[in-house]
């Protein structure tokens, strides 16, 4: 069988930006939050969340995504129609 179902619950601790920078570094980052990936990628940029690699759910706001990323020192890698990467520029 190619899927499974879960049924039941599970909890699941959520970590504040802020906070998932005091566990860092990393070298890449995924954002995939089902409508919220560009929110939460601006956030990271703002409280000085720096990967080497941010790959980001665009949530079709990729302008927005491109300057606050391009603002942080980030070069646009790849864009297609639901993701984007950004690499940090080397200095």
């Amino acid at each position: 069988k190619d899927t499974s179902i879960f049924y039941g619950s599970f909890l699941t601790p959520a970590i504040p930006a802020e906070a998932l920078v005091q566990l860092g570094p990393f070298d890449f980052i995924n954002i995939d939050t089902e409508g919220s990936s560009a929110e939460l990628f601006r956030r990271f940029l703002v409280v000085g969340f720096r990967p080497a690699v941010f790959a980001v759910e665009h949530d079709n706001q990729v302008d927005a995504c491109t300057a606050a990323a391009l603002d942080a020192g980030y070069q646009l890698e790849f864009e297609n129609g639901v993701n984007v990467i950004y690499g940090r520029n080397a200095t």
